[in-house]
Formats: C-alpha cells, structure tokens, sequence
C-alpha cells in the first residue's frame, strides 16, 4: 500500500470525507445550493467572454509592448553581454585559463545557485534583528550575482532572463531610479535606492538561476524548514513571556496582559508578515506530497508558523492569512471554503483569552491602534494631495522631512503612511503608483494563466509542485496585498 492510500483512509480524511457529505447532503436541492450551482455555471460561461476573462487571456498592452520596446531589449542584450564579456576576460586570466583548485572551486558553486541563494535566503531569515545589516543584503546579492555572470560567461548562450521578469515590473524599477534622481532630497533617499537596487537584481537572479522545477521545489523546501525553525523561536517567546508595549496594543481592550512575540525581527507585524509570505508555501508542499510521511512532515512544520502568527497578534496579518488560505482553497477545491469558515467560528471559543480579545478589537471603534491610522491619513493626505504628479523621492525619510511642514494629527512626524499604495504614491507619483498597480495586476494574471494551464492535479503529465507552487505565489501576494493597505510592509527591508 502506498504511503498517500494510507493518509487517504485514515481517521482524520474519513471524518473530513464525512463531514463534507453530510453538508453535501443536507444542502442537496436546497434554496442555496440550487442558486450557488447557478452561480457556478453562469460565471463559468460569462467569464470567457467578460472583461476579465479577456484581460486574463490576452498579455496586455504593457506586457506586449515591454516584449518589443527597445528598452527591455537593450536591457536583455546587456544582460547577455556581460556575462560573455566576463567569460572572455575569465579565460584570459593564468588562473582560469589553467585552473587550479580555487577557480574549480568558484565553477562549482557558480553551478550550485539554486542551492546558494536559498540559503542566503534562509540566512536572511534568520539572523537575529539585533545582528542584521542591511548591507548583507546588497553584498549578499552582488556575490551571488557574480557567480551568475561567471556561471553564464561560460556557455554560448547566456541565459539572464531580464523578459521574464515583466514590462510592468521594470517600468516600476524605472520610476523608482528616477524618484531619486528627481528627489527633493537625493541624500536621504540614497539608501532606499540601495534597498530597491539590491531588490531589483534578486528578482533579475532568482528568475535566472533555477533552471529546473527541482531546483525551485529544492530551494522551497529548504525555506520552508527554515519559516519553520523561525516560528518555533517565536513559539518560545510566547512561552517564556514577551513584555506588553504600549506602542504595540491597546492595554485599555487587552487586559490579560500578554505581549506580542516578534521572532528573530524589529517588530510583531514583521515577523506576521514574513509568516504569512511563506505559509501558502508549506502548504502547497503538504499537498503535493505523494506518501505520507512527507505529509505528515509538511503538516508538522506548518504548525510552528500557525502558533507563531496567532502570537504576533498581528490582526492584520491574520486578515492577509485569511484571504491567502481564501485563494488558495478556491483553485485546490473550493468545497473548502465553508468547511474551514464552519470549524474557524467552532473554534473561536476555545482561543485563549488574549486572543479573542484582540479579535474583537478589530470591531471597536476606540481601539487606539485604528484610531492611529486614521491621523496618519489625515496627515499625509495633504503631503500626497500637494505632490501627487511627482512625489517627493525615493524612501520615507524624504517624505518625513517634507511633512514636517504640514499640520500634524499625530504627536510627531509620521515614520511612514502605515500603506504601501498610499507611501508610493507620495514617494513616486501618480506615474510610480501606475507602475506599481500594473506589476501586481500583471503578476496576479501570469500566476492565473500558469495555474489554469498546468490544469488540475489529474491532467495527463501534470506536476502537482508547479501548479501549487503557482497558487501559493498567488495566495502569498494576494495575503500581503491585505496587509499593506493598513501597513507599509517595506519599511523593513527584510520583509522587502
């Protein structure tokens, strides 16, 4: 017997295979069902021929336009020119032209960067906050980029894939370079041009270095035991006690107490959204695992994250986790959905206290940590409405100076616009928040067509980690999008 025929008949699979056909049942020929059914089918036949359906199925005029512009094309030759310009020079030096122990080294772990640059991701996340530089970032990404140029420079045809990356996304890098050439303040926006730079060239590598759906599914496999070690740090400092920050809760409506862990980062809501960037992950490797002890191990390693964001008392982290579980269950099966909305409201009760109050104080008008947000609205709206065409310059700290000379709702100058739109907008202009709105509309669509292409997990020659891996990418950009409207998750660059 196959380890997933044993998962499939046991106790836990029958009681949930039971529990669905006994919904299934009780609601069969019932007002509901008969109009989700029509529902279902009428969306199914309109949705081809609606705008949606149109705009999934077409690549869009940025898109199409970015393909054959004369700007990503020349970005594309630079991309492959150097690398051959790096091979050639490479082979005329005495050490590579006879190589000796240290270049075969360099040649080896240029042939490893699927492995290198999940660890240096790993690193990332877990280097203690108090030990974090954010140069190691910037001199983490040149090495490994080096070693892609070295890795490229010796074939005929080097592969640095700047096209896949998507018109959408280099016309937003484009207006952030020129946000901070046209800065207010181009000293103080240097270093946010650093953080965007190093950012820009991770995307330019990691679409370049996996050659393979091994290779990718390696390295996610690699980082989700690594969310997993995180969260268990996490889980530890509840256990052992976090003192209460007033910054941090409302102590008037949280009473028990309890403070609010942040793992191996600055701050709660950081660690809740690293946590949720990743979740979507561990579960697209828990179901697609064929035997069940893989399953069992993918299940376990989820429960640390899980324990771990329900400790960051992050509420908007739990409302980004929501919608990502909301979108993943709708492409896995959405039979799901009201299943997991039965059992979530059955489980509510049985939460320990500090948690059920601070859910409940999302719905309470007097929570200061709303109330927060709201004056920095009311404070940065006039900054954005003053220089909304043009935007102030790259990154917060030009933004602060500016509104300083602005009347101030809160007791000093805002760090930020607590929204990512909102602080991009400020920062970039109208064009930057374009840009910006184009790139996720257009990463949400090719995740989309990739999903609806590699087809259900019983499609003739389908891999189930490409489609799954495809609607986890999904679910975590769509989880983050929900929390960046009440916060600026870039403030930290790691979460960046």
């Amino acid at each position: 017997m196959r380890g997933g025929d044993i998962l499939d008949g046991s106790l836990l699979a029958r009681l949930v295979r039971g529990v669905g056909k006994g919904i299934s049942r009780a609601s069969e020929g019932s007002v509901v069902r008969r109009a989700a059914m029509r529902t279902r089918q009428g969306l199914g036949g309109v949705a081809a021929g609606s705008a949606v359906g149109r705009w999934l199925s077409r690549d869009g005029l940025v898109t199409g336009s970015a393909d054959a512009s004369h700007m990503v094309g020349l970005l594309n030759l630079l991309f492959q020119r150097v690398p051959k310009a790096c091979g050639s020079t490479l082979g005329r030096l005495p050490a590579f032209a006879n190589p000796g122990v240290a270049a075969r080294a360099i040649g080896w772990l240029a042939n490893q960067l699927h492995l290198l640059s999940a660890l240096f991701l790993c690193v990332v996340l877990l280097v203690p906050h108090t030990h974090w530089n954010n140069l190691y970032s910037t001199a983490g990404v040149a090495g490994l980029f080096a070693l892609l140029l070295i890795r490229e420079g010796t074939r005929e045809d080097p592969q640095i894939h700047v096209r896949r990356t998507g018109g959408w996304f280099l016309l937003y890098m484009l207006f952030q370079a020129l946000s901070f050439v046209a800065s207010v303040y181009p000293g103080l926006s240097a270093r946010f041009l650093a953080f965007h730079g190093t950012n820009f060239f991770v995307v330019i590598l990691l679409v370049s270095v996996f050659r393979t759906l091994d290779e990718l599914v390696t390295a996610v496999e690699l980082l989700a035991c690594t969310v997993s070690i995180s969260a268990l740090y996490g889980v530890y400092q509840g256990i052992r006690g976090v003192p209460v920050k007033a910054a941090e809760i409302d102590t008037t409506l949280n009473t028990t107490g309890v403070g609010r862990v942040y793992g191996f980062y600055d701050n709660p809501n950081n660690f809740g959204e690293i946590l949720i960037l990743f979740l979507p992950f561990i579960a697209a490797l828990f179901f697609a695992s064929t035997g069940w002890k893989r399953r069992v191990f993918y299940g376990l390693a989820a429960l640390p994250p899980l324990v771990a964001l329900l400790m960051t008392q992050s509420r908007s982290s739990w409302g980004g986790l929501l919608v990502a579980m909301l979108v993943f269950a709708v492409f896995l099966d959405w039979r799901l959905i009201p299943l997991a909305g039965v059992l979530g409201l059955a489980a509510f009760p049985f939460l320990p206290l500090f948690l059920r109050q601070r859910v409940l104080s999302i719905f309470n008008p007097a929570d200061t940590s709303a109330s927060f947000r709201t004056k920095i609205w009311q404070t940065m709206w006039p900054v954005i409405r003053d220089y909304w065409w043009t935007g102030l310059g790259l990154g917060n700290d030009a933004v602060m100076k500016i509104s300083a000379r602005y009347l101030l709702y809160t007791p000093s100058v805002p760090l930020h616009c607590h929204n990512v739109f909102l602080q991009t907008w400020v920062e970039t202009g109208i064009l930057g928040l374009v840009s910006l709105l184009g790139f996720l509309g257009n990463t949400a669509k090719r995740a989309i067509q990739a999903i609806v292409r590699l087809g259900g997990k019983r499609a003739p020659g389908a891999n189930p980690h490409a489609r799954l891996l495809a609607m986890a990418g999904l679910s975590a950009l769509c989880g983050i999008l929900v929390v960046s409207l009440v916060e600026y998750v870039w403030y930290y660059p790691r979460v960046m």
